[in-house]
């Protein structure tokens, strides 16, 4: 049985507005579930969120889950009264027409609902995906004047609008952005239950990243701020068990988290990645080896910090990723939550050693 207050702490999570730069809502909600008592929590100019262990260690451990969506900032408002869009992060124009979004304004706090549309050009193909830049927000206003009023204004963030709700069967949890909101939680249970654990070797950093969706940009500085000895970053992947979705079947919700052992920025160190598999195995948890062949994580900037930081990434496969209503496995979560306690209190006992030795 899960916890409610997890699952109160995940559909806060998914309901926070925090695009790349504008992440104070969800460090809001993660200061908030904290055990700040027996944990040190503080923030950088960049907009990490750094919680640690109140150890004295030299070694230490960074685990990294990213807390922007992707999203849009206003980019331009017509004297009719619309908002056109500036993507931060990848998008399908496919997932766009007609679902309903959140514009935040930074003036007054005030949140107003719209949709985005488009107009179709008659020489559009209907066979073609619509460009993102040729859609607008529409909320509902009779000009560019009641715009400003409302106090939306270029650079203003807009973010999809979804309530989160457990399916059929309750292990399926749909919402938004649980790219990278899932992990966030995931961190944060993590981080309380060693607040109450003594270790031998490590001190533990959750970090909350920033600016994932942009280029990674987040955790670059966190890894050079930290100097951490070994970094796990917890990010998701499109599953792979949906009808036609590939031709190798993965990330399929419900058969445990992913080990991945590469994407495009960064390869994951195998002794790290063995290890960790080896716990799995050994406590009867489920897990599944995963390539991310279409882009990267934050691994790709910790990595090349310093002399090179030993990283891996794990993950969680989610249905309909990077669009207004994703899919995740509760179960899937409780698992890498479980490997994640597992593996760190194994690894505090260890001797183990991860520098990389060339030989001829």
């Amino acid at each position: 049985m899960i916890a409610e207050d997890r699952i109160d702490l995940y559909k806060k999570l998914s309901m926070a507005d925090a695009v790349a730069g504008r992440e104070k809502e969800v460090r809001e909600v993660i200061s908030q579930y904290i055990d700040s008592a027996k944990l040190k929590i503080n923030n950088d100019h960049f907009g990490n969120l750094y919680i640690q262990t109140h150890g004295n260690h030299q070694k230490k451990i960074m685990i990294a889950a990213h807390m922007d969506e992707v999203g849009f900032l206003v980019r331009y408002i017509t004297e009719d009264g619309f908002l056109y869009l500036q993507p931060l992060g990848g998008w399908w124009g496919h997932v766009l027409l007609g679902q309903t979004v959140t514009v935040t304004a930074r003036k007054n706090g005030n949140k107003y609902r719209g949709v985005i549309g488009t107009t179709f050009p008659r020489s559009t193909d209907p066979n073609k995906v619509i460009d993102p830049a040729m859609m607008y927000v529409d909320v509902g206003a009779p000009n560019k004047e009641a715009i400003m009023e409302a106090g939306i204004q270029p650079g203003d963030m807009i973010t999809p609008y979804n309530q989160v709700e457990r399916l059929t069967d309750q292990n399926y949890l749909m919402g938004k952005a649980w790219d990278d909101r899932i992990c966030c939680g995931i961190m944060v249970s993590i981080m309380n239950h060693f607040a109450n654990k003594v270790l031998n070797q490590y001190d533990i950093i959750g970090v909350g990243t920033a600016q994932e969706e942009v280029g990674t940009r987040g955790s670059k500085i966190a890894a050079e701020k930290i100097k951490p000895d070994i970094a796990i970053v917890l990010d998701v992947a499109t599953a792979k068990d949906t009808p036609n979705a590939d031709r190798f079947r993965n990330r399929v919700l419900g058969e445990g988290p992913g080990i991945v052992l590469y994407d495009k920025t960064a390869l994951s160190h195998m002794v790290l990645a063995d290890m960790i598999a080896d716990v799995a195995k050994k406590n009867d948890l489920p897990f599944q080896f995963d390539m991310l062949s279409g882009g990267g994580t934050d691994a790709g900037s910790i990595h090349l910090n310093g002399k090179g930081i030993p990283t891996i990434t794990l993950s969680l496969g989610i249905r309909y990723c990077h669009s207004g209503a994703s899919i995740v496995h509760l179960e899937d979560a409780e698992n890498l939550i479980r490997l994640l306690q597992y593996f760190i209190a194994e690894l505090d006992q260890s001797k183990q050693e991860f520098l990389e030795v060339e030989t001829d």
